[in-house]
């Protein structure tokens, strides 16, 4: 039983936020949540309490203590989003979850939502919405002198667009391409399993597209970035949404 002293749900995601929720105009009905894992941290056993029994083993079976903290809170806090989300008529501990073939976490009761995670750098954000498959990605832009950008990931086509920025500029845009890429390859549902060489992004227009991606499932999102400052760093966040089409 939860017996922490913030046990109204929309009161524990406040506490944990650091900033308030983002609703976007393009993508009506979608939720993103940025939550301080370092205050999750302090109150990491609280939230373990949270999860299910099979999401606490596999919690304490974590070695890394940043790793295994991330966990717990990305467990709990989903579960607290989504409850939130239906107005707290689900319960926190109603939840259960499977993968996609491609190891995406999806939700398989009681109520079909979507939810989309990404965490770093002391931040971890969480997209929920009824209507659309969601990708969400955040990065931080790290100081000047450990922006090493790692070109083999990029096709030659954004690596010599890269290349025509001045230096100190071209971090930003690597994290800005980057970002829409992990946020596209979510929204498909594949992840990692796809060459991120092979997508290809725009930023002016916002665009995305891959020739490996599933055909006719999922209509071409629409996508949102924005750098944004988050406990005085500097983020880049990208969403992707999109309707499913059967």
């Amino acid at each position: 039983m939860d017996m922490s002293p913030l046990t109204t749900i929309g009161s524990r995601l406040e506490s944990l936020a650091l900033r308030p929720m983002l609703e976007l105009a393009c993508l009506r009905g979608v939720r993103v949540h940025f939550i301080s894992l370092a205050d999750c941290a302090a109150r990491e056993a609280e939230l373990l309490g949270l999860l299910s029994p099979d999401e606490a083993e596999r919690a304490l079976a974590i070695r890394n203590a940043r790793r295994r903290s991330a966990f717990i809170a990305s467990r709990a806090l989903l579960r607290e989003a989504l409850s939130a989300y239906t107005s707290q008529t689900v319960g926190r501990s109603e939840w259960q979850f499977d993968t996609n073939a491609y190891g995406k976490p999806q939700v398989t009761a009681p109520l079909a939502l979507n939810f989309s995670l990404s965490y770093t750098s002391g931040v971890l954000v969480i997209a929920v919405s009824r209507k659309f498959e969601l990708g969400v990605d955040i990065e931080a832009l790290p100081p000047p002198a450990s922006s090493e950008i790692p070109w083999h990931v990029l096709n030659s086509v954004e690596r010599k667009h890269l290349h025509t920025l001045p230096v100190p500029e071209q971090y930003l845009e690597f994290l800005r391409l980057w970002t829409l890429k992990e946020a596209y390859t979510k929204y498909l549902g594949m992840g990692a399993s796809l060459d991120f060489r092979g997508v290809d992004v725009s930023l002016d227009p916002v665009e995305a597209s891959a020739a490996a991606a599933p055909i006719g499932r999922l209509a071409d999102p629409l996508l949102h970035q924005q750098v944004l400052s988050l406990d005085g760093q500097c983020f880049v966040l990208a969403l992707a949404g999109g309707r499913t089409l059967y």
